[in-house]
């Protein structure tokens, strides 16, 4: 008789266990009140104090412009526009005895006033009234305006500058 031999049998075939099934995931559990708002928080500060500190920064330019005040020219060259200085002084003389004398064709207008107390480095500021901002200046108490249209009325306005300070101004005008 034949003999057979056994042979051993084969492993098992592995097999992969089965998959859990999903299980639901639980929403997180809300951070304590104020934990989560700490970035946000500390944002709005550090905004606030910035805001604050930019307003002080304002406030402190603004300041020091007002002590200090701005610059400003004293005395500028013929056809210029000098500011006249940085404020009306009180107690600054202003020009007077005004006086306008038409020269004979009409076409020029000599324009001369007094400074009642003349000191050294005053300058007069004049322009026409009808162009304020065409201002010259000048150290004589005396201008002559030409190209005037004969016949036409002709007005100047003249101010006293000292020492950074301008005077009230005196109008000078022809007769009609």
């Amino acid at each position: 008789m034949p003999t057979v031999i056994a042979q051993p049998a084969a492993p098992p075939a592995p097999s992969t266990p089965p998959a859990p099934p999903p299980t639901a995931v639980a929403p997180a559990a809300p951070a304590p009140s104020g934990v989560a708002d700490l970035p946000r928080r500390r944002a709005r500060i550090v905004g606030i104090v910035v805001g604050i500190l930019a307003v002080l920064a304002v406030g402190a330019v603004v300041v020091a412009v007002l002590i200090a005040g701005l610059p400003h020219e004293t005395a500028a060259g013929p056809g210029s526009s000098p500011t006249g200085g940085s404020a009306i002084g009180p107690g600054l003389p202003q020009p007077t005895k005004g006086a306008a004398a038409v020269s004979p064709d009409g076409t020029e207008v000599t324009f001369t006033w007094t400074n009642p107390s003349p000191e050294k480095g005053d300058v007069y500021y004049w322009a026409r009234s009808e162009s304020p901002d065409d201002r010259q200046v000048t150290p004589h108490t005396r201008v002559v305006v030409t190209g005037v249209v004969p016949g036409s009325r002709v007005c100047i306005d003249v101010a006293l500058g000292r020492s950074g300070r301008t005077s009230a101004p005196e109008r000078i005008c022809t007769r009609p």
